[in-house]
C-alpha cells in the first residue's frame, strides 16, 4: 500500500533508523526497466523479518545461481508451492491468470513454460521480459539465497523513491 500522505521528514527517519538492516546495490542491466534503471542506487532491507513475509510482486536482490557470481535483483512472480505456467502473454498462477498492474506493456512468451515451486522456493522475473535472466532459465529461488527487499530507489535524486514494506513495490516519488 502507498503511503502518500507521508512527508520526507518521516522518510528519513525510517531510513536511519534502519540504516544496520541496510545493503546498497547499484543496478546493472536493464531486466527490471521501465522499474528500475541501469546505474540507478537502491536500498534492500535485509531485515530476516521482511525475508519472511515476502509476497507476490515484491522485488528482492538475491545470490544468482553458483554459474553467474552476482547478485540479481528481480520481481516475485510465484510463492512457496504454487505452480507456475507461462502460455503467451499470461502467467498462470495454480491456473489463475496473474494481473501486474506495475508492467506497462504485455510480453509474449516464447514456448510453453510449467513449474512447481518447492517449500521456501520463489519464481522471479525481472520486468523487462525481453531482457531479462530469471527463473526461466535458472529455476526457482530458495528463500535462503534471497538477500533482502528492495525499498528505496536513491538514485539519480529525481527518482528518489520509497516503497512502504510489503507493498506489492509500489513507490512514492519524493
Amino acid at each position: 500500500m502507498l503511503f502518500s500522505s507521508i512527508n520526507k521528514r518521516e522518510v528519513l527517519n525510517k531510513f536511519l533508523r534502519n540504516r544496520e538492516n541496510m545493503r546498497w546495490l547499484v543496478v546493472k542491466g536493464n531486466s527490471m526497466k521501465p522499474f528500475l534503471y541501469d546505474g540507478q542506487y537502491v536500498s534492500l532491507d535485509k531485515n530476516a523479518e521482511i525475508r519472511n513475509s515476502i509476497q507476490r510482486g515484491t522485488i528482492v536482490a538475491f545470490d544468482a545461481p553458483e554459474r553467474y557470481s552476482k547478485v540479481f535483483i528481480k520481481r516475485i512472480i510465484g510463492l512457496p508451492r504454487e505452480s507456475i505456467e507461462l502460455v503467451d502473454q499470461d502467467i498462470l498462477i495454480n491456473d489463475s491468470p496473474l494481473r501486474e498492474s506495475y508492467l506497462k506493456e504485455s510480453f509474449r512468451f516464447v514456448g510453453d513454460f510449467r513449474m512447481n515451486l518447492g517449500d521456501e522456493e520463489y519464481f522471479v522475473l525481472g520486468d523487462n521480459r525481453q531482457d531479462s535472466m530469471d527463473s526461466r532459465r535458472y529455476g526457482g529461488i530458495h528463500l535462503s539465497r534471497i538477500l533482502g527487499v528492495v525499498w528505496f530507489r536513491l538514485w539519480p535524486p529525481t527518482k528518489f523513491e520509497y516503497s512502504e514494506r510489503n507493498s506489492n513495490s509500489e513507490f512514492t516519488r519524493y
